[in-house]
């Protein structure tokens, strides 16, 4: 790791001089060529939506943050950046935290960088992704953004990771040698392989504390419980480096409120460590919803500590809405453990305890939506857009062909469930219209313009669709 220092404050010395690192970030954007005062706000902002069209709201708030002297430079430069890739919603989003860019030396600075970027090994899709996300990385100067970003890409063996962590947090560019590199090599040496230091790449806070606080972090998870080595021992130290001493006694006393023993703690720490970064309002939450179905006790709880990682309105009420209904109807006498609930897919979930009911849960749906969606929770919509997905199985249509569809198909499914149409009979009446294509009897229907018919279901096929479909 000396040898990356070593390099980068090589690369350093011979490319850049002491007096640009004396300038302010933002000053290394303006040009001093010309001392015209700023445009003003409207001048700007009617430039941005009549020559780049941008929407009226952005180019008012950018207009009014710019010093923007000429427009000319600023139309070489989202010109240029529009040319390597960006799109107008990733402009103005870059612009509204960054409007000094407007005023930027195109072919010395932007450019520059640019070309930095690309010089080692990234894609213009990465460089825009990166950009666009933090764009504040573009204040550094070409040396500093060279040489870090080469470190960054050593030290985790990729662009593409080295792009996941400049993402997600651009101030690694900032001081690597006194946090992100000794931090790394820490870890490394606690017994965390390379491979799950990765996986931090999305939330990376972790690597930008004090190595001296890191230290403090991996004893208080050795103090838990949590084992070095083991594949939730990195989620330990994020876990406890994500809150304050304090916060972290108050967490622990909710757990104590609950009837966590402390050997239940320790064991929740070992085995799910994402749940201490949990609110202390949500797991009293998930706790009060789990002990008033009736069915499961605190000791049940504490032995499923990961049930307060998911969703509420998602994932947990949706459930345990559903085997209220099935409980209710007699058609389950036990419920599941809340594992076997709250771990298993959305779609393993409707499979095992909506679709086999179908038939008996349709008794208590009633006339209205607003009855069906009461009693298989609609709006939080899991269970009923699982359905849906199940239906679309039925017509052979891919989901990404149906997004804009989605609506109606789950409106077909709603209809399906209100008129008891077996589902068998959805499969003879898809063949139908498939067959009225096929045998050219009429040839202008396909299983995409069924999709967006969805009260097809609800006719008989001899008396309404094989007769009028014969007429043409």
């Amino acid at each position: 790791m000396a040898v990356l220092i070593l390099r980068r404050n090589l690369i350093s010395s011979f490319s850049s001089h002491k007096s640009s690192l004396l300038k302010s970030p933002f000053s290394l954007f303006f040009s001093t060529e010309t001392a015209k005062q700023p445009l003003n706000a409207a001048a700007v902002s009617k430039f941005l939506i009549k020559n780049h069209n941008f929407s009226p709201a952005a180019a008012a708030h950018i207009a009014s943050l710019s010093r923007l002297r000429n427009h000319e430079n600023a139309d070489a430069v989202l010109s240029f950046l529009k040319q390597i890739g960006f799109s107008n919603a990733q402009l103005e989003k870059i612009l509204k935290t960054s409007p000094h860019f407007l005023s930027s030396n195109l072919d010395s600075n932007i450019k520059r960088k640019f070309e930095a970027f690309q010089t080692l090994g990234f894609t213009s899709a990465e460089v825009v992704d990166i950009i666009t996300r933090q764009s504040r990385v573009l204040n550094h100067s070409v040396p500093r953004i060279s040489s870090s970003v080469s470190v960054l890409i050593e030290v985790f063996g990729s662009t593409a990771v080295a792009a996941k962590f400049l993402k997600a947090s651009g101030a690694f560019l900032c001081d690597m040698e006194s946090t992100l590199i000794p931090n790394v090599e820490y870890l490394k040496s606690c017994g965390v392989p390379m491979a799950q230091i990765i996986q931090l790449t999305t939330s990376p806070q972790l690597f930008l504390h004090k190595p001296e606080n890191l230290r403090k972090f991996v004893e208080k998870a050795d103090a838990m419980g949590s084992e070095r080595g083991s594949k939730s021992f990195i989620y330990a130290v994020r876990a406890v480096s994500s809150m304050k001493s304090e916060s972290w006694e108050l967490k622990l006393g909710t757990l104590r409120e609950l009837g966590y023993s402390e050997e239940d703690i320790m064991r929740a720490f070992r085995s799910s460590p994402k749940v201490f970064t949990c609110s202390r309002r949500k797991i009293r939450r998930v706790a009060e919803v789990l002990l008033e179905t009736g069915r499961y006790d605190r000791a049940m709880i504490a032995r499923t500590p990961c049930v307060f990682q998911y969703s509420m309105d998602k994932r947990l009420v949706p459930r345990l809405g559903v085997l209220r209904v099935l409980e209710k109807k007699g058609l389950i006498e036990n419920w599941p453990s809340i594992a076997s609930m709250v771990l298993c897919t959305d779609v393993e979930f409707f499979k095992r305890f909506v679709a086999p009911y179908l038939d008996k849960i349709v008794d208590e749906v009633g006339d209205s939506w607003s009855s069906f969606s009461r009693i298989i929770s609609l709006r939080f919509c899991s269970v009923v857009i699982l359905g849906s997905y199940w239906f679309l199985d039925w017509l052979g249509l891919e989901v990404f062909d149906l997004v804009e569809r989605l609506l109606l198909v789950l409106k077909s499914f709603v209809l399906v469930v209100k008129f008891h149409i077996p589902l068998s009979a959805i499969g003879q009446k898809i063949g139908d219209l498939e067959g009225c294509r096929l045998s050219n009897v009429c040839g202008r229907y396909d299983r995409m313009s069924i999709a967006e018919m969805p009260g097809v279901f609800l006719y008989a096929s001899e008396k309404r669709i094989f007769g009028r479909s014969r007429r043409f």
